[in-house]
């Protein structure tokens, strides 16, 4: 019998998302978390590349949030 596919328990391109108990994409979409919001948490979350990079990125997303919301 063929295994079922369920999106949240399989991963293409790689398993680090499969380290957490809950993967980020179905906790955004669970919670209707917004994509700059997300995209801020999966910055924070990366465990590849360069650590301060990641963490300027979700700090740039962040100031563009404040901007737009904010009359300064």
């Amino acid at each position: 019998m063929k295994k079922k596919y369920n999106p949240y328990t399989d991963q293409v391109g790689g398993s680090h998302y499969k380290n957490y108990p809950i993967q980020p994409m179905q906790f955004f979409i669970q919670n209707k978390i917004p994509k700059a919001e997300g995209d801020i948490i999966q910055y924070v979350l990366r465990d590849k590349g360069d650590r301060i990079q990641n963490l300027l990125k979700a700090k740039h997303i962040i100031d563009m949030l404040i901007k737009e919301n904010t009359s300064v």
